[in-house]
């Protein structure tokens, strides 16, 4: 197995897109079961958005302030987070390995997961794979398909191509 570092720094909960405000956000298309949206409060960074079955949010998108981008998870079902802190979490993409510290959010409801990154073959390995598999500090993996993500980071680099500036 390639196991690949993924450079991830922790970011107060203001910059995080997770946090945007309705107000910042604005839609640009959808894909599949993906919505593409622009961010104006991180430079129009691109960001996409997919609510699993289960009721997990998956965010993944560019900060272009930052020079990188971010993935996050959450569930409002995840109430065993109980502060902001930070964890060291395993990104198994079909067997293609990533790690680095998680910071763990708490937005409103939703409970989860906040990684910044760049690591510019993550997605470009990401776009390649069928699922993601995340395990963190307990043990426990969650699996999540990416059907559709192709198309979708596709739309998300046109996006963000438009919204350079």
């Amino acid at each position: 197995m390639n196991r690949s570092k993924l450079t991830i720094i922790a970011f107060a909960m203001a910059l995080s897109p997770t946090n945007a405000s309705a107000e910042a956000l604005s839609e640009y298309a959808t894909i599949g079961e993906w919505q593409i949206l622009v961010d104006a409060s991180v430079g129009n960074g691109c960001l996409m958005e997919k609510t699993f079955e289960d009721g997990t949010r998956m965010k993944m998108g560019a900060l272009p302030n930052k020079k990188g981008g971010f993935l996050s998870v959450e569930n409002k079902a995840w109430v065993q987070i109980k502060e902001v802190s930070t964890v060291v979490m395993q990104f198994d993409l079909d067997g293609t390995l990533f790690g680095g510290d998680v910071e763990y959010i708490i937005d409103g409801d939703w409970r989860g997961g906040y990684a910044f990154f760049n690591n510019p073959e993550f997605v470009g390995v990401l776009a390649s794979k069928n699922a993601i598999t995340i395990t963190g500090p307990a043990n426990q993996p969650v699996s999540y398909p990416l059907n559709g993500t192709s198309a979708a980071l596709k739309a998300l680099k046109k996006c963000q191509k438009e919204n350079e500036g």
